[in-house]
């Protein structure tokens, strides 16, 4: 069975998400066709690192992204770090030849997203944006719906996500997620 070994950058609150979809997928998919390990993780700070190993299970914490983008365990680079951090990871790794699986929004600009693709594509590795949603099965059901011309022509859409974040009085505006440039946990 081919074995996926993934190097998981963030410990924060993506980090969390990603690892606990990792640690699902052998129950949401099945049979089984490849084996998921957690071989490392590496965050903001070595301290960071090793508290997300611990509880995320990883079998490494990395003191910094270069040392484990140098392990050549690793075989898939998973960015789950700040947004302006995507670009310039996501490239050191594509040359160190990692596949890539890259939390959205993947760059900062189309440019920078285009490069991320064409060097992924010429390197021949796979790469994937976190777009978690697609392959969700209403929205496949929607997609399959449309392809099919089930629901006539399509003139105009509207989507809304509804989430909590950054609803409270509480929280500063500056320790919102999305906000929060140059953060790692």
């Amino acid at each position: 069975m081919k074995k996926i070994r993934i190097g998981l950058m963030g410990a924060g609150f993506m980090g969390k998400a990603h690892s606990h979809a990792f640690h699902s997928i052998p129950y949401m998919f099945n049979p089984k066709t490849y084996e998921i390990e957690l071989a490392g993780i590496c965050a903001s700070t070595p301290e960071s690192a090793q508290k997300g190993a611990e509880r995320f299970g990883f079998q490494k914490a990395y003191s910094s992204f270069d040392e484990m983008l140098a392990d050549g365990e690793i075989t898939v680079f998973d960015n789950a770090g700040p947004d302006p951090t995507h670009y310039p990871t996501v490239m050191q790794a594509i040359r160190q030849g990692k596949h890539i699986y890259c939390e959205k929004p993947i760059a900062i600009n189309s440019g920078q997203a285009k490069e991320m693709y064409t060097a992924a594509d010429a390197a021949g590795l796979v790469h994937m944006a976190g777009f978690n949603c697609r392959f969700f099965p209403a929205n496949l059901l929607a997609r399959k719906l449309i392809q099919e011309g089930a629901v006539g022509k399509i003139l105009h859409t509207r989507f809304l996500y509804d989430q909590q974040y950054g609803a409270s009085e509480t929280l500063k505006a500056e320790d919102i997620w999305y906000n929060n440039v140059g953060k790692a946990d």
